[in-house]
């Protein structure tokens, strides 16, 4: 499923981008950065830390139009995954088939850590362009070998001298190949006669399974450097772009980076009045092929982050059920790469006003409950308060993916000649529950099973002619 959502709109722009007139080039060069962890599994507790390691490597690349291109890499990386639970109170008895001895209480902290490094190859078709400053966009695979590895000691004894928990060396042996896919967003500039800068965001997300206890595959965001030499194999046919440059009214494939703010809540609770909209970030690139004056498609690669406050009496940390075990103040924050398929209407010549009205698809990239929760005990002789800082990873619980209909509409201005500003309107509402956990069995009175997204934005983009 997610490899379907993210492929589509590649292959869309792929097809329109095909051109007769081009000059084939091969590009080789280098390239370091640092990525930054974030494994994907069934979390339901506990924080789950970014943390960083190296990438360092080889690219190489073949030109097969003016703004596609074929790339290929050999990169050596290093995966560092960390997950912090909450410090409890623990009471230690000693010797286990004697009389219970009381200790002291004492905290205690289970931090667990791996370490992965891998040889990587990426494989992958890349737009970009025609323009000095390149927008650049990739999709495509890698595959990569297995290097060294560490993963956690868990303790299994304790020692009642120090009061120390003695570590168990972890049996567990990581796979020694894994693929997945590989998507990236970047820019690139000439510094001399074919030399090239390059500067990427790039993402990567592994199939499989490399910490057992969760369920979790590999995945981390990164960001590269690279430079490119493209002076091998050049074609003695030069285009002349003025030839093909016209007015930006007349070109039909846009690209539009764009960066905006959304209002997000859950339309499918029973319990609306424990819940709130919060704020979330909407950011991306929008492409629109325009078929004829008034009408165009459009489709979208976007970075959201969609949720809602809690704020009440729960037991739960996330979701109103009943018993009031907890009071909250929390956030639910999840993080989509959403690509809608929508159809534009437009009008106007200088100034254009436009509708777009389709379906979207959304891959989960991360769950997280945020915010603060108190608990109190009471006795005959005393009443105790205890706060919470809650920080817990809880993609287990949601769906990885999300399907609903947009509509929205927008504005906008030429500048420079052949550019726009691009300032959109947009409603989105999903077309069922994302809350992957069954409850039909065993639900507890009026608790909260079902959540709908929906989400009101506002984005301001510039529009890039592209052929």
């Amino acid at each position: 499923m997610r490899k379907i959502i993210v492929v589509y709109p590649v292959l869309f722009i792929a097809l329109l981008s095909v051109s007769p007139v081009f000059s084939q080039r091969f590009t080789v060069g280098i390239l370091n950065g640092i990525n930054f962890t974030q494994p994907q599994g069934y979390f339901t507790y506990g924080k789950w830390e970014v943390k960083n390691g190296p990438v360092a490597g080889l690219f190489l690349g073949w030109k097969l139009t003016k703004i596609l291109s074929v790339q290929s890499e050999f990169n050596y990386t290093v995966l560092n995954y960390s997950h912090k639970q909450y410090n409890n109170p623990g009471y230690l008895y000693y010797p286990p088939y004697l009389s219970t001895i009381y200790i002291a209480p004492y905290y205690y902290n289970l931090d667990e850590k791996w370490e992965y490094s891998f040889y990587r190859i990426p494989l992958y078709l890349k737009i970009s362009t025609p323009t000095k400053l390149k927008l650049e966009l990739a999709l495509g695979g890698y595959f990569s070998f297995r290097d060294k590895y560490e993963v956690p000691d868990y303790p299994i004894s304790y020692n009642f001298s120090d009061i120390m928990m003695s570590p168990a060396t972890s049996s567990e042996i990581p796979p020694k190949y894994d693929a997945g896919l590989f998507y990236s967003v970047g820019l690139a500039y000439p510094i001399a006669k074919d030399f090239n800068v390059y500067l990427s965001g790039r993402y990567f997300s592994g199939k499989r399974t490399y910490i057992e206890s969760v369920a979790a595959t590999n995945g981390a965001a990164e960001l590269t450097f690279g430079l490119g030499y493209s002076g091998f194999f050049k074609s003695k046919k030069v285009v002349n772009l003025s030839e093909t440059e016209s007015d930006s009214t007349s070109h039909t494939l846009t690209v539009t980076p764009k960066m905006g703010m959304a209002i997000t809540g859950n339309s499918g609770s029973d319990n609306n009045n424990m819940y709130s909209d919060a704020i979330g970030l909407s950011t991306g690139l929008s492409f629109i092929y325009r078929f004829s004056k008034h009408f165009a498609l459009q489709s979208d690669l976007l970075f959201e982050r969609k949720g809602y406050k809690l704020k009440g009496e729960s037991n739960s940390l996330f979701k109103y059920t009943p018993g009031g075990y907890y009071t909250l103040d929390n956030r639910l924050s999840l993080d989509y790469v959403t690509i809608p398929m929508l159809v534009n209407v437009s009008f106007g010549e200088k100034f254009t006003l436009y509708f777009n009205a389709g379906i979207y698809a959304a891959m989960l990239i991360n769950a997280r409950c945020t915010g603060t929760a108190y608990t109190t005990t009471s006795t005959e002789s005393s009443y105790q308060v205890y706060k919470i800082t809650v920080y817990n990873d809880i993609d287990g619980y949601m769906k990885s993916n999300d399907w609903g209909w947009a509509a929205g509409g927008g504005l906008q201005y030429p500048v420079f000649k052949k550019y726009k500003l691009d300032l959109e309107f947009r409603y989105n509402q999903g077309f069922s529950n994302i809350y992957a956990y069954d409850y039909n069995s065993f639900r507890v009175g009026n608790e909260d099973t079902e959540f709908i997204n929906r989400s009101y934005s506002v984005s301001l983009g510039f529009l890039i002619p592209i052929n």
